[in-house]
Protein backbone atom coordinates (compact mmCIF):
# COMPACT_ATOMS: atom_id res chain seq x y z
CA UNK A 1 0.00 0.00 0.00
CA UNK A 2 2.29 2.33 1.34
CA UNK A 3 4.81 1.52 -2.18
CA UNK A 4 1.70 1.83 -4.36
CA UNK A 5 1.29 5.46 -2.68
CA UNK A 6 4.33 6.60 -3.24
CA UNK A 7 4.33 5.38 -6.71
CA UNK A 8 1.03 7.83 -7.14
CA UNK A 9 3.07 10.47 -5.32
CA UNK A 10 5.98 10.53 -7.38
CA UNK A 11 4.16 9.88 -10.88
CA UNK A 12 2.42 13.31 -9.91
CA UNK A 13 4.96 15.26 -9.05
CA UNK A 14 6.93 13.76 -12.23
CA UNK A 15 3.67 15.00 -13.83
CA UNK A 16 3.62 18.80 -12.80
CA UNK A 17 7.42 18.61 -13.13
CA UNK A 18 6.93 17.92 -17.04
CA UNK A 19 3.73 20.80 -17.22
CA UNK A 20 6.18 23.33 -15.83
CA UNK A 21 8.61 22.17 -17.79
CA UNK A 22 6.39 22.25 -21.33
CA UNK A 23 4.87 25.76 -19.65
CA UNK A 24 8.36 26.99 -19.30
CA UNK A 25 9.06 26.29 -22.88
CA UNK A 26 5.99 27.21 -24.03
CA UNK A 27 6.80 31.20 -22.22
CA UNK A 28 10.22 31.04 -24.21
CA UNK A 29 8.83 30.04 -27.41
CA UNK A 30 6.15 32.98 -27.20
CA UNK A 31 8.80 35.44 -25.58
CA UNK A 32 11.17 34.93 -28.27
CA UNK A 33 8.62 34.82 -30.88
CA UNK A 34 7.54 38.66 -29.36
CA UNK A 35 10.58 39.67 -29.41
CA UNK A 36 11.55 38.94 -33.04
CA UNK A 37 8.37 40.80 -33.77
CA UNK A 38 9.50 43.48 -31.98
CA UNK A 39 12.80 44.07 -33.54
CA UNK A 40 10.72 43.78 -37.21
CA UNK A 41 8.11 46.28 -36.14
CA UNK A 42 11.09 49.01 -34.76
CA UNK A 43 12.96 48.20 -38.23
CA UNK A 44 9.96 48.94 -40.00
CA UNK A 45 9.49 52.20 -38.10
CA UNK A 46 13.12 53.22 -38.38
CA UNK A 47 12.83 52.60 -42.62
CA UNK A 48 9.15 54.46 -42.43
CA UNK A 49 10.96 57.49 -40.85
CA UNK A 50 14.05 57.95 -42.77
CA UNK A 51 11.36 58.15 -45.94
CA UNK A 52 9.84 60.65 -44.12
CA UNK A 53 6.60 59.01 -43.59
CA UNK A 54 6.42 59.23 -39.52
CA UNK A 55 2.80 58.52 -39.38
CA UNK A 56 3.63 55.16 -40.57
CA UNK A 57 6.61 55.28 -38.52
CA UNK A 58 4.41 56.13 -35.05
CA UNK A 59 2.18 53.07 -36.10
CA UNK A 60 5.19 50.80 -35.90
CA UNK A 61 6.86 52.03 -33.33
CA UNK A 62 3.52 51.74 -30.91
CA UNK A 63 3.01 48.35 -32.33
CA UNK A 64 6.84 47.24 -31.40
CA UNK A 65 6.89 48.70 -27.45
CA UNK A 66 3.63 46.31 -27.26
CA UNK A 67 5.83 43.32 -28.00
CA UNK A 68 8.73 42.12 -25.56
CA UNK A 69 12.05 44.44 -26.50
CA UNK A 70 15.44 44.44 -24.58
CA UNK A 71 15.96 47.39 -21.96
CA UNK A 72 18.64 49.48 -24.40
CA UNK A 73 15.58 48.62 -28.14
CA UNK A 74 12.71 49.97 -25.59
CA UNK A 75 14.78 53.14 -24.91
CA UNK A 76 15.58 53.48 -28.39
CA UNK A 77 11.96 53.05 -29.79
CA UNK A 78 11.14 55.63 -27.34
CA UNK A 79 13.55 58.09 -28.53
CA UNK A 80 12.64 57.30 -32.04
CA UNK A 81 9.24 57.80 -31.63
CA UNK A 82 9.44 60.96 -29.94
CA UNK A 83 11.38 62.37 -32.65
CA UNK A 84 8.90 61.49 -35.60
CA UNK A 85 6.57 63.23 -33.18
CA UNK A 86 8.84 66.04 -33.19
CA UNK A 87 8.60 65.95 -37.04
CA UNK A 88 4.72 66.17 -36.81
CA UNK A 89 5.03 69.01 -34.41
CA UNK A 90 3.36 67.06 -31.73
CA UNK A 91 5.86 68.32 -28.78
CA UNK A 92 3.72 66.93 -25.72
CA UNK A 93 3.94 63.90 -26.97
CA UNK A 94 7.41 63.80 -27.94
CA UNK A 95 8.30 65.08 -24.54
CA UNK A 96 6.46 62.05 -22.85
CA UNK A 97 8.62 59.77 -25.23
CA UNK A 98 11.72 61.31 -24.58
CA UNK A 99 11.33 61.31 -20.90
CA UNK A 100 10.45 57.63 -20.98
CA UNK A 101 13.47 56.91 -22.55
CA UNK A 102 15.37 59.02 -20.25
CA UNK A 103 13.57 57.01 -17.51
CA UNK A 104 14.99 53.46 -19.37
CA UNK A 105 18.33 55.00 -19.61
CA UNK A 106 20.02 57.88 -18.12
CA UNK A 107 22.81 58.62 -20.45
CA UNK A 108 21.27 58.74 -23.75
CA UNK A 109 22.25 61.68 -24.98
CA UNK A 110 19.83 61.74 -27.95
CA UNK A 111 17.17 61.11 -25.38
CA UNK A 112 17.78 64.73 -23.89
CA UNK A 113 18.26 66.29 -27.59
CA UNK A 114 15.12 65.63 -28.24
CA UNK A 115 13.52 66.52 -25.72
CA UNK A 116 15.52 70.04 -25.70
CA UNK A 117 14.12 70.41 -29.13
CA UNK A 118 10.46 69.87 -28.05
CA UNK A 119 10.73 72.13 -25.18
CA UNK A 120 12.47 74.73 -27.51
CA UNK A 121 10.00 74.82 -29.91
CA UNK A 122 6.90 75.08 -26.63
CA UNK A 123 8.47 78.08 -25.42
CA UNK A 124 9.77 76.35 -22.32
CA UNK A 125 13.80 77.59 -22.98
CA UNK A 126 15.09 77.03 -19.37
CA UNK A 127 14.42 72.93 -19.77
CA UNK A 128 15.19 73.75 -23.78
CA UNK A 129 18.70 74.26 -22.25
CA UNK A 130 19.35 72.38 -19.12
CA UNK A 131 18.70 69.35 -22.01
CA UNK A 132 20.58 70.40 -24.49
CA UNK A 133 23.42 71.18 -22.30
CA UNK A 134 23.03 67.59 -20.93
CA UNK A 135 22.90 66.01 -23.98
CA UNK A 136 26.14 67.64 -24.87
CA UNK A 137 27.59 66.65 -22.21
CA UNK A 138 26.35 62.70 -22.24
CA UNK A 139 27.79 62.76 -26.19
CA UNK A 140 30.42 65.92 -27.60
CA UNK A 141 29.40 65.10 -31.52
CA UNK A 142 25.76 65.59 -30.41
CA UNK A 143 25.41 68.16 -33.59
CA UNK A 144 21.28 68.98 -33.16
CA UNK A 145 22.73 69.74 -29.40
CA UNK A 146 24.99 72.38 -30.21
CA UNK A 147 22.75 73.66 -33.14
CA UNK A 148 19.75 74.30 -30.75
CA UNK A 149 21.61 75.76 -28.11
CA UNK A 150 23.00 77.98 -30.59
CA UNK A 151 19.53 79.16 -31.76
CA UNK A 152 18.42 79.82 -27.88
CA UNK A 153 21.67 81.72 -26.90
CA UNK A 154 21.70 83.94 -30.72
CA UNK A 155 18.17 85.11 -29.17
CA UNK A 156 19.30 85.63 -26.61
CA UNK A 157 21.86 88.11 -27.89
CA UNK A 158 24.85 86.03 -26.42
CA UNK A 159 26.64 86.04 -30.55
CA UNK A 160 29.63 84.81 -28.29
CA UNK A 161 28.24 81.55 -27.30
CA UNK A 162 25.99 81.21 -30.05
CA UNK A 163 29.17 81.39 -32.55
CA UNK A 164 30.93 78.48 -30.17
CA UNK A 165 27.81 76.11 -30.72
CA UNK A 166 27.68 76.72 -33.86
CA UNK A 167 31.26 76.36 -34.78
CA UNK A 168 31.04 73.11 -32.82
CA UNK A 169 27.78 71.87 -34.95
CA UNK A 170 29.80 72.57 -37.50
CA UNK A 171 32.86 70.24 -36.71
CA UNK A 172 30.20 67.54 -35.95
CA UNK A 173 28.31 68.21 -39.25
CA UNK A 174 30.58 70.29 -41.81
CA UNK A 175 28.05 69.81 -44.30
CA UNK A 176 24.94 70.78 -42.26
CA UNK A 177 23.84 74.41 -44.34
CA UNK A 178 22.10 75.55 -41.66
CA UNK A 179 24.37 75.46 -38.96
CA UNK A 180 26.90 76.99 -41.70
CA UNK A 181 24.50 79.87 -41.94
CA UNK A 182 23.80 80.55 -38.55
CA UNK A 183 27.43 80.42 -37.56
CA UNK A 184 27.76 83.23 -40.78
CA UNK A 185 24.82 85.40 -38.87
CA UNK A 186 26.72 85.43 -35.98
CA UNK A 187 30.03 86.31 -37.42
CA UNK A 188 27.97 89.51 -38.98
CA UNK A 189 27.14 90.26 -35.62
CA UNK A 190 30.48 90.58 -34.51
CA UNK A 191 31.36 92.50 -37.95
CA UNK A 192 33.81 89.40 -38.93
CA UNK A 193 32.43 89.79 -42.43
CA UNK A 194 35.25 87.63 -44.58
CA UNK A 195 34.68 84.52 -42.11
CA UNK A 196 30.48 85.61 -42.62
CA UNK A 197 30.99 85.49 -46.56
CA UNK A 198 32.89 82.36 -46.36
CA UNK A 199 30.18 80.78 -43.99
CA UNK A 200 27.49 81.70 -46.29
CA UNK A 201 29.48 80.47 -49.65
CA UNK A 202 29.88 77.29 -47.60
CA UNK A 203 26.24 76.81 -46.87
CA UNK A 204 25.15 77.30 -50.63
CA UNK A 205 28.36 75.18 -51.66
CA UNK A 206 26.74 72.30 -49.89
CA UNK A 207 23.12 72.37 -49.96
CA UNK A 208 22.61 75.01 -53.71
CA UNK A 209 18.65 75.34 -52.50
CA UNK A 210 19.20 77.05 -49.19
CA UNK A 211 17.06 80.11 -49.68
CA UNK A 212 18.25 81.67 -46.54
CA UNK A 213 22.26 81.47 -47.05
CA UNK A 214 21.71 83.52 -50.43
CA UNK A 215 19.61 86.01 -48.95
CA UNK A 216 22.50 86.40 -46.31
CA UNK A 217 25.10 86.19 -48.54
CA UNK A 218 23.03 88.62 -50.95
CA UNK A 219 22.65 91.10 -47.38
CA UNK A 220 26.49 90.74 -46.59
Amino acid sequence: MRTTRRLKVNCTIGLLAIGILAGAALFAACRIRSFEEGTRLAKEGYTAAFRGDFDTAITRYSAALQKALRLDQRSFVYVNRGSAYNFKGKFDEAIRDHTEAVRLNRRLADAYAGRGFAYLRKGEIEKAIADLTEAIRLDSNSQSAYYNRGLIRLQRGESNLALADFDEAVRCNPNSAEALVMRGICYVARNDLDRALASFDGAVAVQPMNALGYIERSNL
